[in-house]
């Protein structure tokens, strides 16, 4: 089954509820919350990064070194441009927050917009992050570290509450979650093609990233960052797990180093 970026594939997926879609905001309209989550603190989330086009938010994103940001793929694949993007960071409010520019955009060069695979993109910003209490680097979690089944991990954004949910929320939100089993997910998600080495899965019972959350970080109870929100069946729909874009996987690895340089 396809799972398209475009506004109109994205639309008429909300409505049957039966298509995969990236957790990008559909027609960059709306902002919401994370579902089952609660209102976050910038202090404890200083990665966090709003990525935004003509001022609004669409996606989210993570502060990986002193000029670079890591996103979804799909996020950088969906058209914005050093003209009309930027950053917003030090914030937990959409309405507040630092704004940088951009300089450079980068998708990973296998990016695979209908499995939604190598869904990592990385933002170079015009000079640096002014580092400090709300601004600070997320480490990542090494090529080809493991995680274990069940590991506690925290996801971050201003995604929307629920499916069909258009309601603008000003407040970033986090949501603790817990990593499934790679077995599990593939099984979860056979009908649709299943999960690749670049991705990794995370669930609890009425808790998920959705729509908008996407590019935003998925963080280890380390303190690393081991996904990016990429896609998933719905939000917090029973035995679908979000699905995220494995950091540790090898080729994704490899591509953030040979970008950013970490």
């Amino acid at each position: 089954m396809l799972r398209s970026l475009c506004v109109l594939a994205a639309l008429a997926a909300l409505a049957s509820g039966g298509v995969l879609l990236p957790r990008l905001r559909p027609g960059r309209v709306f902002d919401g919350r994370i579902v089952g989550g609660e209102v976050a603190d910038i202090h404890d989330f200083p990665y966090q990064l709003s990525f935004r086009e003509y001022g609004s938010h669409f996606c989210g994103a993570s502060i990986i070194s002193k000029s670079f940001a890591l996103t979804a793929g799909h996020c950088v694949a969906a058209g914005p441009t050093t003209v009309t993007a930027e950053l917003s960071a030090g914030s937990a409010h959409l309405s507040s927050g630092e704004r940088y520019k951009l300089k450079a955009i980068s998708g990973h060069p296998l990016y695979d917009p209908m499995l939604i695979d190598f869904d990592a993109g990385i933002l170079e910003i015009e000079g640096a992050f002014r580092l400090g209490e709300t601004q600070q680097i997320v480490a990542l979690a090494a090529a080809g570290e493991d995680l274990a089944d069940g590991e506690l991990v925290t996801a971050s954004g201003w995604g929307v509450a629920k499916e069909n949910n258009y309601d603008l929320q000003p407040d970033l939100l986090a949501v603790r979650l817990h990593l499934v089993a790679q077995t599990a997910c593939a099984q979860a998600y056979g009908d649709f093609g299943g999960v690749t080495p670049r991705m990794l899965c995370a669930t609890d019972v009425g808790k998920d990233s959705c729509q908008g959350d996407s590019g935003g970080p998925l963080v280890s109870s380390a303190g690393k960052q081991v996904g990016v929100v990429s896609w998933g069946l719905g939000c917090a729909r029973k035995g679908y797990p979000g699905v995220y874009t494995r950091v540790a996987d090898p080729d994704v690895r490899s591509f953030i180093t040979d970008v950013a340089g970490v």
